[in-house]
């Protein structure tokens, strides 16, 4: 199949396609749908969107289906594309034709809007579905965060924090890292350690990013004995340090005034 879309001579319409495997009849058989699913897979994994919404297309209007994680996969494809217009719209088709909308969906085509800014028409989106029964859920939530800090909306990330508490989503290791970050760029370094310390009180493993983050803001005011001591915590757990942790460790030291 990958032969078929990317070679001239092969090329030729999905409907000569399925004209030869349908025998003619009015009802499709099985195989055509399968066929559908797959064409429409490949053109998705060949960035030759226009053509797989042809075949999303081709499919409904003749009673057949392409399945949920297929339509996924062009929303995240559209989405590192940075179409993220043809991102909605396409996710608009799939509403309007019952594709059973999933979360990861519905946070795949949020986040695409929120990185561009557009977070009225992300949460209008997640409140919409949300009365259909699409609730977001903590991934959702860290993609507004994420946007949030990035253009420094810091109302905006108590907003969604204060949403996220309305609607009893828990924190993952993502969204501690991320306030890790937050607090420590305001220098609340007492409050990103509480953080730190709520993570650990309720078994969340933290990553080497979290500690990265933190070791980076204790050594901002200077305090190198907790950004050393997390350093060791770290490696006792089995993590590895990476570039950036050390960066931050060298920052530290360098700032110090060892004359003294």
């Amino acid at each position: 199949m990958n032969g078929i879309v990317n070679d001239e001579n092969l090329h030729c319409p999905l409907t000569s396609m399925v004209a030869l495997i349908d025998g003619g009849g009015e009802k499709k058989p099985k195989f055509v749908k399968k066929f559908c699913d797959m064409m429409f897979v490949v053109y998705v994994n060949n960035e030759m969107f226009e053509e797989a919404i042809g075949v999303f297309e081709y499919a409904y209007e003749n009673g057949l289906e392409i399945e949920e994680r297929s339509c996924f996969a062009l929303l995240v494809a559209l989405k590192k594309s940075h179409k993220v217009e043809l991102c909605l719209a396409f996710f608009d088709r799939m509403v309007k034709k019952g594709v059973e909308i999933t979360v990861h969906s519905l946070t795949t085509v949020i986040n695409g809007l929120c990185k561009k800014g557009e977070f009225q028409r992300a949460k209008a989106l997640m409140d919409e579905l949300g009365i259909r029964g699409v609730k977001a859920n903590v991934f959702t939530y860290n993609g507004f965060i994420d946007a949030y800090i990035e253009r420094k909306d810091f109302e905006g990330v108590k907003e969604i924090l204060s949403l996220m508490e309305r609607e009893n989503v828990n924190y993952n290791a993502v969204t501690y890292t991320l306030l890790v970050e937050w607090y420590g760029s305001c220098g609340k370094i007492e409050k990103a350690g509480q953080l730190f310390d709520e993570m650990l009180e309720r078994g969340i493993e933290p990553d080497i990013y979290v500690y990265t983050a933190l070791i980076k803001w204790s050594c901002r005011p200077g305090n190198l004995k907790r950004a050393f001591s997390l350093f060791d915590a770290l490696t006792m757990t089995g993590l590895k340090p990476n570039t950036h942790t050390y960066g931050a460790l060298i920052t530290g030291v360098g700032s110090r005034d060892f004359a003294k």
